[in-house]
């Protein structure tokens, strides 16, 4: 029988010390090469496995195909918004998109890749963590805490879930000190989002929900409750999530300190414009905070976006335009074929006329307009490689007005 080297009894008499075995290098399709207790790997922000390039300067993230629905659907939402805040129905975001859109917004430029990400917590089929109202001692806690876990938390190797695993567990260097990331070891996430969707009144309806978020910044470890709809019941509101937190964190967040920062822009916004929005208008308030919290990854003090109407809105610089425009090359950019199906590539005339019904920006909201606009010009008519094919998205998504 052959004896490894490690296998061997130390002699003393001939100076040889025992050999400790070799430390296992581990590749698995999913979480990538590395050793025992290594750093997280990550080729892609969470829920994606990949990035796509296919012309050597986008850097986006590949979707799967249910992935690319949601993408899909939330940048045609997102372009719709009318410009007054009065929302219909068809006027929100469905839910199950929002946190597939705002983690591929993390590489909205290439430099992203090697820089700090924030997570949204992500499940399949629901991105919002139900808060309940006014639970009492007695509540069972069991299905919230499974939301706000879920499978991507668990110490599980299933794909990239036990990246997440050893990112929350891992210490955090600080932003100051390391400012740089280098894909695709290290530790990316600063931010881990919880999007909350609060349990509306007994006979409220559709429009009466409201929306807030919870973000752990790990650069001072600190849990900082956001609550857009701040003007009305916020008192309420804050006391169901603290209770939340208090009865089903996951193992990483559990007794943290928790700081509420209420808004009141929307509703001196209301008073302001005499036109009433809906509480559910908090919803893509809440994107709007998550797209301006991603845009200020890199500075290192606690993240308090102002309270103001535009930044609310999404509609301070270019927020929710850029978004658009992440949005929309992630999805022209992927070579998942399902995702291919959808007609976002190329530049034939199927294309251009797809491209232009589907992703056309509201008429009415002129700001959006105008911004977008900008946006698409700065990516693809500036842009040298892009340019020959880009003037025609340009067109396509805001057309000239008659």
């Amino acid at each position: 029988m052959v004896t490894r080297p490690w296998e061997q009894t130390a002699d003393p008499a001939e100076g040889r010390p025992a050999r400790k075995p070799p430390r296992r290098l581990v590749y698995n399709y999913y979480t990538g090469p590395h050793l025992p207790n290594s750093p997280p790997y990550w080729e892609a922000p969470w829920p994606f496995r990949y990035v796509e390039d296919r012309d050597g300067t986008t850097r986006k993230a590949n979707p799967d195909a249910p992935q690319g629905v949601h993408i899909q659907l939330f940048l045609q939402t997102l372009l719709a918004i009318p410009p007054d805040g009065r929302l219909i129905t068809k006027d929100y975001l469905l839910d199950s998109g929002i946190s597939t859109a705002l983690n591929a917004y993390n590489l909205r430029i290439p430099e992203r890749e090697q820089r700090v990400w924030a997570y949204f917590h992500w499940r399949r089929a629901q991105s919002c963590l139900d808060v309940p109202a006014a639970p009492g001692p007695g509540f069972d806690w069991t299905n919230t805490a499974a939301q706000a876990s879920s499978s991507t938390l668990s110490q599980a190797i299933t794909r990239q879930s036990f990246q997440l695993y050893r990112e929350h567990t891992a210490p955090w260097p600080s932003v100051i000190n390391l400012p740089f990331r280098w894909v695709p070891n290290g530790r990316k996430y600063r931010l881990w989002c919880y999007i909350h969707r609060h349990e509306k009144p007994a006979g409220g309806k559709y429009y009466d929900i409201v929306y807030s978020m919870s973000v752990w910044d790990r650069e001072n470890d600190q849990i900082s409750w956001h609550d857009p709809w701040g003007h009305q019941n916020h008192a309420a509101r804050w006391a169901d999530v603290q209770a939340l937190w208090a009865n089903a964190a996951p193992g990483h967040l559990q007794n943290r300190p928790i700081v509420a920062v209420p808004y009141t822009s929307l509703g001196n916004l209301q008073t302001t414009t005499h036109r009433r929005m809906k509480p559910k208008f908090s919803q893509i308030a809440c994107v709007a905070l998550g797209v301006w919290l991603m845009n200020h990854l890199d500075e290192p003090a606690p993240l308090r976006p102002p309270d103001r109407g535009e930044v609310l809105t999404g509609m301070t610089g270019t927020q929710f335009a850029d978004l658009a425009v992440v949005l929309f090359q992630t999805l022209r950019e992927s070579n998942n074929q399902q995702v291919e199906d959808i007609g976002m590539h190329g530049s034939s005339h199927s294309t251009r006329q797809w491209v232009r019904q589907a992703y056309r920006v509201n008429n009415d909201n002129a700001r959006m307009r105008r911004q977008l606009r900008k946006a698409l010009k700065i990516k693809f008519t500036h842009n040298p490689n892009l340019r020959s094919r880009g003037q025609w998205i340009l067109d396509a998504m805001v057309p000239p007005l008659p």
